[in-house]
């Protein structure tokens, strides 16, 4: 979605994560989805994320699993 279309605070996130190889970012073959979210909420997440590849030494091409807890 272009920037200019979404409302100011908030920003387009996606699953699978664009990080990943996945992600809409590399294969964009329409099955993933997006929502509008706060910009801090998703700024928090991306953090988050980047600490634990970080910390849980994930590389590049390494396989894990995502648990969706509702």
């Amino acid at each position: 979605m272009p920037r200019a279309l979404v409302p100011l605070s908030k920003e387009c996130d996606e699953y699978p994560f664009a990080a990943t190889h996945q992600g809409a970012a590399l294969q964009g073959k329409g099955d993933f989805s997006w929502e509008l979210v706060k910009d801090t909420d998703n700024s928090a997440e991306g953090g988050y994320r980047s600490w634990w590849f970080d910390n849980f030494r994930i590389i590049e091409t390494d396989p894990f699993w995502v648990d969706i807890v509702p």
